[in-house]
């Protein structure tokens, strides 16, 4: 399904398949048994105006194929591409200086990269997405960065994987186009950040469903796990950038066990969700800074690993919801919320103020010092409906209550089997 017009899309069934559509918040019930092009009529909405997650349908049928097998094919493919080409790569290896896209797919017709079989085609060179509406599937990215460029609006990176990939304290995709969806995909880095919303270069709206982090940082110059697989955001000049971003059922395993970067999600900006995630041996969901982020129905905890696994909280208005963690953190700070801004030190850490913690099942401690420089007190925040122990430190104004103010998603469960590009 894909956006043709104001509430108005378009999808391309497949035969003898019954299928539920949702765009827009609305179901559309449809008795598949043709390959005609149908037009529909739903409340659009930046997820639904993709080749959505939810979908059965994993790309729209081709204009036209191009078959590939070698690297100079594929970049003459990519060269001479038009809407609704599917290009796809025969199995074997595609390396060399690097490949990019050319021209843009439409929202009718978008441009399919795609896998003749799923993970058999492995890029040894960097992929650009410069142009909108492009659709990668299948591609396993051994060593080979993916970047998206602005311009590359409304890309989809399905059931793809990336491993291997050797840049230290590099980034595998930083993205600079809005509303790029991570659709069932794998990645598994030994010396790299994985996903990085760069906001400020219009990586607004991402989302990030059903993918699988794990083994995540065997080696680099220090052989520490230190590098953050999901990053929303760079720096205190994104703290009041609405950023949108969503991370939505996906688990995070063997995770930044080192003793460097420690988040598996980095938020440092406003207005991101990260709902229904499972973290095993992975340490930790972190609101560095930014308002109104909301951590609803996860799971975080410590299986075996060595280090702790729990969700911190800097910055103001924040939520964690219907969480079950080994430890939820309300940090004291050394700066409080209100003075914090995008002109403000990169290297200071807002308190936390009016933050809630709801029906949530950890041991909280509200005003924990970190770092001895953290003297400014944790204001104003509220433990409601809370099974664990409340350890009150450097705060003051927090309220407790037995009932909760708002509802969250349930709490959710994951194993390797729901999520990557086995997933259904």
């Amino acid at each position: 399904m894909w956006l043709v017009g104001d509430a108005r899309y378009r999808y391309r069934p497949q035969p003898g398949i019954t299928a539920a559509l949702a765009a827009g918040g609305a179901m559309l019930d449809a008795d598949i048994m043709s390959t005609a092009d149908r037009i529909v009529t739903a409340a659009p909405t930046a997820a639904a105006a993709q080749v959505s997650g939810s979908l059965s349908i994993e790309y729209p049928a081709a204009l036209r194929t191009v078959n590939v097998s070698t690297a100079a094919e594929l970049s003459a493919a990519l060269a001479s591409a038009q809407p609704g080409d599917h290009i796809v790569l025969a199995d074997g290896a595609y390396g060399g200086s690097g490949f990019a896209t050319a021209v843009s797919g439409t929202s009718a017709n978008p441009v399919v990269i795609r896998a003749a079989n799923k993970l058999a085609a492995s890029l040894t060179a960097k992929l650009t997405a410069a142009h909108a509406w492009y659709i990668l599937w299948g591609l396993d990215f051994d060593d080979a960065a993916l970047g998206v460029d602005p311009g590359a609006d409304d890309l989809v990176v399905r059931r793809c994987r990336a491993r291997n990939y050797s840049s230290y304290q590099g980034i595998w995709c930083r993205v600079k186009a809005p509303r790029a969806l991570f659709d069932r995909c794998e990645l598994t880095l030994p010396n790299s950040r994985g996903i990085s919303f760069d906001l400020g270069a219009g990586g607004l709206n991402g989302r990030v469903y059903k993918c699988w982090f794990h083994d995540w940082g065997t080696g680099g110059a220090s052989t520490d796990q230190t590098f953050e697989p999901i990053q929303i955001g760079f720096g205190a000049a994104d703290t009041d950038t609405d950023a949108g971003a969503v991370v939505e059922l996906s688990l995070f395993e063997n995770v930044n066990q080192g003793n460097r970067e420690r988040e598996c999600i980095s938020i440092k900006s406003s207005g991101n969700t990260v709902k229904q995630c499972h973290l095993k041996d992975a340490r930790l969901i972190l609101v560095r800074h930014g308002n109104n982020n909301r951590i609803d129905g996860c799971r975080v905890e410590k299986i075996s690993g060595a280090k702790e696994a729990k969700v911190g909280i800097f910055d103001k208005s924040n939520v964690v919801i219907t969480t079950v963690a080994d430890r939820i953190d309300l940090f004291a700070g050394d700066i409080d919320a209100d003075s914090w801004g995008p002109g403000s030190s990169s290297s200071l850490h807002p308190a936390a103020e009016a933050c809630k913690v709801v029906s949530c099942t950890a041991p909280v401690r509200v005003g924990y010092q970190e770092s001895s420089s953290y003297t400014v007190r944790a204001d104003a925040n509220a433990i409601e409906d809370h099974s664990g122990t409340v350890t009150l430190l450097h705060e003051q104004n927090t309220t407790q209550a037995g009932s909760p103010s708002e509802t969250g998603l349930p709490t959710i469960t994951l194993t390797a089997a729901d999520v990557g590009p086995d997933a259904p």
